[in-house]
């Protein structure tokens, strides 16, 4: 009599673990895949990538000029400050930054919150900055209409 080996195959599933990037030129719902983010991270940083080579400006802006290198997956992921983790995580975090980010812009129009005093801070900063020039109307969502009625906001 032949004995017959079981086999078992007890097939793990891991879970795949996505880039989550909600920054300047990411997708929409902030989830990437490895090649998805590369190209975007590489068509992003094209301008500057280019100027650094050219120029002196590696050695005068050293943090600005560090860029990984084109196929360095892990180098732009610690660059840009992305994160490696599972879709459903993913989604539950650019969620609540999306909350926050609303809860931010509710309370800078509220007089008297911290919020609302940074926004009439960068307001004096622009006006010295840039004398004469009118203010954005995006910044005129923040403020109440008495503030409005003493700065001149672009047309």
């Amino acid at each position: 009599m032949v004995k017959l080996k079981a086999t078992a195959t007890a097939t793990k599933t891991r879970k795949r673990k996505i880039i989550c990037y909600d920054g300047i030129g990411s997708h929409v719902s902030g989830i990437h895949t490895r090649k998805n983010f590369l190209r975007r991270m590489l068509r992003n940083t094209r301008g500057e990538r280019r100027r650094c080579s050219k120029s002196g400006m590696r050695n005068q802006y050293p943090a600005l000029c560090n860029h990984p290198s084109a196929g360095n997956i892990k180098g732009w992921i610690k660059w840009s400050g992305a994160l490696l983790e599972s879709k459903e995580s993913c989604s539950k975090m650019i969620e609540a930054g999306k909350r926050a980010n609303e809860e931010r812009a509710r309370l800078a129009k509220i007089p008297g919150t911290k919020e609302h005093q940074v926004v009439l801070d960068n307001i004096a900063i622009y006006k010295k900055t840039f004398p004469g020039k009118p203010i954005p109307n995006s910044w005129r969502e923040h403020l109440t209409n008495a503030e409005q009625a003493k700065l001149k906001f672009t047309a």
